[in-house]
């Protein structure tokens, strides 16, 4: 997700991923995505919930 933000911009694809939302069930809506974006998120908070989400597995990412 932080390669595609890099590429398309925060704002473009916060917007795609939030106009998403409310057409798929909640239970199928990924958790990081809800908490990464949405109408009142910015590219700092994105991309610190993406990060803490990736922190485990953060060695297989370098």
């Amino acid at each position: 997700m932080m390669d595609i933000i890099d590429y398309a911009g925060f704002d473009y694809i916060n917007k795609k991923i939030s106009a998403a939302r409310p057409q798929i069930a909640e239970e199928k809506y990924d958790k990081v995505l809800r908490a990464a974006f949405g109408k009142e998120r910015n590219q700092e908070h994105c991309v610190d919930c993406l990060r803490h989400y990736c922190s485990d597995i953060r060695w297989l990412l370098s």
